[in-house]
């Protein structure tokens, strides 16, 4: 009798994926470099073209700065962002209304 032999049918990740995973890839890396430097993570969004990571808003005394750029204004908050080795990362400030 022969052995039987597990069916292959799982599909593969496929080279038309790369570029996902290597977006999930950097997302992961920039998370755990927020991390471990006190920052919160609130989301990580990974797609084809870009990664982005939302984090709780840094403190003013946080270890590293982020070279941000407000990115979107509101009447009552402004969105930050600033890019760490091809990744967005965005948080939000609140304004105090005038």
């Amino acid at each position: 009798m022969s052995a039987m032999q597990p069916a292959m049918n799982a599909p593969s990740i496929g080279p038309h994926n790369q570029g996902v995973m290597d977006s999930i890839t950097r997302a992961k890396r920039v998370s755990a470099i927020l991390a471990r430097h006190g920052f919160v993570v609130y989301d990580v969004t990974a797609t084809v073209r870009n990664a982005r990571i939302t984090i709780k808003p840094p403190v003013a005394n946080a270890p590293i700065t982020l070279d941000a750029a407000p990115i979107k204004y509101c009447r009552t908050e402004t969105t930050m962002a600033a890019n760490i080795d091809g990744v967005q990362v965005e948080w939000t400030v609140k304004r105090g209304m005038p």
